[in-house]
């Protein structure tokens, strides 16, 4: 199951450095500054939604299609923690709404966390 979203995240920065440059800027950083971290929000809007099984039957393959909404929200919005040490960021996102509509598949909250190389 493929359900892709267009999402925008702001999450402020707060870099701790121990070099002070006269063009510091709280908008600005660079790779070779330190550590730093942030917390903020992210909003997303479902864009599609597909799948694809493929069965085996009688030595034949089946390939089965379909595109629908499969009762995933259509908008997600959810909290982020990013934590970054030069050029490597680690972020964690927790959604704080429901992934599926209510009253159509179970009731649980995304997480997900990666790395910003």
């Amino acid at each position: 199951i493929v359900v892709p979203y267009v999402n925008v995240v702001l999450v402020p920065m707060f870099v701790l450095s121990k070099s002070r440059s006269s063009d510091w800027s709280p908008f600005s950083y660079h790779e070779n500054d330190g550590f730093r971290i942030g917390v903020g929000g992210y909003a997303g809007y479902r864009v599609g939604g597909r799948s694809k099984f493929v069965l085996k039957d009688d030595g034949n393959r089946i390939r089965e299609k379909d595109r629908t909404n499969f009762y995933f929200n259509n908008w997600r919005y959810g909290a982020r923690l990013q934590l970054g040490f030069r050029g490597v960021d680690l972020f964690a996102n927790y959604d704080l709404n429901e992934v599926f509509v209510e009253n159509r598949g179970p009731r649980l909250n995304a997480f997900s966390f990666g790395i910003i190389l």
